[in-house]
């Protein structure tokens, strides 16, 4: 008799036992699709609210810096549905918007102040770029304080990068590529970055991911660097995220157009499939163009003094009081130029300062500084506008240097001056831009008085 064991007998055993221990394992390892489709044209409610706190840095005299403690309470609420994208990565996300509230209260130290969407740009398309998610809209050109207004932490529409390409399983990972963080974050220009998601779990139909990650790099010309980490939930059956908490840090040095800041934001939505009827109807989204008119991406400026100019989105307002107004343009980290656009009283109905006076006026203001001036003529316009040019060079902390000076004079008396200041080897990169602003200035129709109450 054989009392050697069955070695086929044994493998058989090991394999059903093998199996029977891995079959819950198995059972769990199920897959979840995580994704919200660019043709996908429902109408999401969307409800956010923000808290910053921290501190601003401002530079001041002999290089020193003044720090001042910041708050920030702002509260969002929009219609949204998604367009088709026009291209790959960030710019596959883009969708079209209907703001029915979008305000800020702002205390910096002791001083509070208040922001509100103006009503005339509650229909906005949001696209995603590299930097951050750019708004514009299909109708008019934006203004500055709506553009700062909007860019919030986490926005809705760049949280959908956050979403993996592949069906994942409960405790999975995935890095989304780097344009994510850069774009939830508004950064610039990136040196190194790392973001990471995670498929916690699945209950009741809802999954709920975590998500962490850091980047450095640049904005506004200046080093800047940020952290984020949130979680948001998916409805798996309804196929959209339901819910997004974020918190981001972000640590930025003074630079030549906005100030430093070490502060903390706190960003909670709620997103919710629209019972009501919506502003962003079929035959509304089909008309949005692919790509917008490029005056759309133009800025309107508007000073005090009842003047508006129109920018591009790379001039940045760097001071703005009763009597003037600077302007700062910056490309790729580097400032290019600056324009500070002045108040001039108004004179009688069709005169103007005269052009002795004026150039007698940069002399005045140049001072030591000036070498020469080396044109001064009339610019011709399609309107009614006097438009006098004085270009002057010299030396300024021993840096070559040329200011264009521009005198626009209204048929009605009224008067603004402009003045840009740019070293001589970054004239080039200036171009023809102060002629395009310094020509699209219109003199604005003075608000009506408020007329008293009849009895």
């Amino acid at each position: 008799m054989n009392n050697k064991p069955d070695i086929f007998s044994i493998n058989m055993l090991v394999a059903t036992v093998g199996l029977l221990l891995l079959s819950p394992l198995l059972a769990q390892a199920k897959k979840y699709s995580l994704e919200e489709k660019a043709d996908d044209g429902r109408v999401f409610a969307v409800e956010g609210k923000m808290t910053v706190s921290g501190e601003l840095k401002t530079a001041a005299r002999e290089q020193k810096v003044i720090t001042m403690p910041l708050k920030v309470k702002a509260n969002l609420y929009y219609q949204e549905r998604r367009l088709s994208g026009t291209g790959r990565d960030a710019k596959a996300l883009r969708s079209l918007r209907y703001y029915e509230r979008a305000a800020a209260e702002i205390k910096v130290a002791k001083q509070v102040s208040f922001k509100q969407l103006s009503s005339t740009h509650q229909l906005l398309v949001a696209q995603g770029t590299r930097e951050r998610v750019l708004f514009y809209s299909p109708r008019l050109m934006m203004k500055p304080n709506d553009l700062e207004l909007l860019n919030v932490a986490g926005d809705s529409l760049a949280i959908l990068g956050l979403l993996p390409d592949q069906p994942v399983e409960i405790a999975e990972t995935w890095t989304p590529d780097s344009w994510v963080i850069q774009m939830l974050t508004s950064t610039e220009a990136i040196n190194k970055s790392n973001l990471v998601c995670k498929l916690e779990s699945v209950n009741a139909g809802i999954a709920e991911i975590s998500f962490e990650g850091s980047i450095a790099g640049a904005t506004s010309g200046t080093d800047a660097s940020s952290t984020i980490k949130g979680r948001f939930k998916y409805d798996i059956a309804k196929k959209h995220m339901t819910q997004i908490d974020i918190i981001q840090t972000e640590k930025r040095s003074v630079g030549a157009t906005s100030p430093g800041m070490n502060v903390t934001a706190k960003m909670s939505y709620t997103r919710t499939l629209l019972e009501k009827k919506s502003h962003l109807t079929d035959k509304l989204a089909n008309s949005i163009p692919l790509e917008p008119d490029a005056q759309l991406l133009l800025v309107t400026f508007d000073a005090t003094w009842n003047s508006r100019v129109t920018v591009g989105r790379n001039w940045k307002v760097f001071h703005k009081n009763s009597n003037v107004a600077v302007l700062r343009l910056l490309e790729k980290g580097s400032l290019i130029a600056q324009c500070n656009i002045s108040y001039v009283p108004t004179a009688a109905p069709g005169q103007h300062l005269s052009e002795k006076q004026f150039q007698t006026n940069i002399h005045t203001a140049l001072g030591d500084k000036l070498t020469k001036i080396t044109k001064a003529e009339l610019l011709k316009t399609n309107d009614k506008l006097y438009i006098y040019r004085v270009i002057a060079t010299g030396k300024s902390n021993g840096i070559e240097m040329n200011w264009l000076y521009y005198l626009c004079a209204n048929p009605d008396g009224r008067q603004t001056s402009f003045v840009f200041a740019v070293e001589s080897k970054q004239q080039e990169k200036l171009a023809n831009r102060d002629v395009a602003i310094v020509t699209s200035i219109q003199f604005l129709k003075k608000p009506k008085s408020p007329q008293p109450a009849k009895p």
